[in-house]
């Protein structure tokens, strides 16, 4: 019997010893939830960059459809071109560079504007020869002291204030000849110095102008012009030291003038631009005529003269 109570008491003792032990079950939550809170994190950061990554190829299929359904522009670093590539640079100056590399050009500049143009500047030179020039005394003429025809070298300005039919416009100018001769005595004139004199004339021009011309680029344009002029005259020894020995004259006179400008601007059309985005000039012309001067004072200055040479218009 006592040995009985005795292994009781032990077996109690022993089982008491166990659940003391023993872990409870809120001693395993903490050190559960730590270790799964440790492999937790790392997974839902893998988790995130998957998702992302997802999330931007959703994107770029998005992108791709509204580019290909034409609401959205392409984008800029997927731009190409069959040849020339145009980029942001290449429209600020005015440069483009081929996706090749291995051409180069100019883009289209900004249109120049090309104001209406109202202006003419010339350029004539013919043959001029006053065979009916006298002097004051009897006997002694431009022939018999200079000789034949010397070229004339003549600049003109043309302001056109009438536009709506061809063009009307009044016209300045001014020319210029020389020519060298042997002196004449005074009696009898028909006996030559030794004596050289030079002979300077100034005639100045003011006259009306019609140019035929009704259309921006038209080839060929006649004229007509009529009006005064004014010869000044200048005469001196070519032995002379001093300008007292000069004489000074000068006569009235009046000529008309016909012609043809050929505009020339086919032969260089980018030249002709720059030239217009530059100075304003709109054209270029090569102009022949014919050109008849009548003497109406003292002096006789009538003559007919051939004349060739250029003008531009601005």
């Amino acid at each position: 019997m006592t040995f009985t109570k005795v292994a009781l008491l032990m077996t109690i003792f022993l089982a008491s010893a166990i659940s003391f032990a023993k872990p409870s079950d809120s001693d395993l939550v903490v050190p559960t939830s730590s270790a799964q809170s440790d492999l937790v994190v790392p997974n839902s950061r893998a988790d995130s960059e998957q998702d992302a990554i997802h999330a931007r190829h959703l994107n770029d299929e998005e992108v791709s459809d509204d580019i290909a359904q034409k609401r959205l522009p392409p984008p800029q670093d997927k731009v190409h071109t069959t040849i020339i590539r145009y980029t942001k640079e290449d429209e600020d100056d005015g440069a483009t560079e081929s996706a090749a590399g291995n051409i180069s050009a100019k883009t289209k500049s900004p249109p120049v504007e090309v104001k209406p143009s109202k202006h003419y500047a010339s350029f004539h030179i013919g043959s001029y020869n006053p065979t009916n020039l006298q002097g004051d005394t009897n006997g002694i003429s431009y022939s018999n002291v200079y000789g034949g025809a010397v070229p004339m070298f003549q600049f003109d300005y043309e302001w056109d204030f009438f536009r709506s039919f061809g063009k009307l416009g009044l016209k300045s100018g001014i020319g210029f000849f020389t020519a060298q001769g042997d002196g004449r005595f005074i009696s009898p004139p028909q006996l030559q110095s030794e004596e050289e004199i030079m002979l300077v004339v100034l005639p100045f021009t003011e006259a009306a102008v019609y140019h035929f011309e009704y259309w921006d680029r038209q080839l060929f344009i006649p004229y007509f012009e009529g009006g005064a002029d004014y010869f000044g005259i200048f005469e001196i020894p070519t032995s002379a030291t001093t300008p007292s020995k000069a004489k000074f004259g000068g006569s009235a006179a009046a000529h008309y003038a016909a012609g043809l400008q050929i505009q020339i601007d086919f032969l260089d059309r980018e030249g002709l631009f720059n030239m217009n985005k530059d100075y304003g000039i709109n054209h270029l012309y090569v102009v022949a005529g014919i050109r008849q001067f009548f003497g109406l004072g003292q002096f006789d200055f009538s003559a007919v003269m051939f004349e060739g040479g250029f003008s531009f218009e601005f």
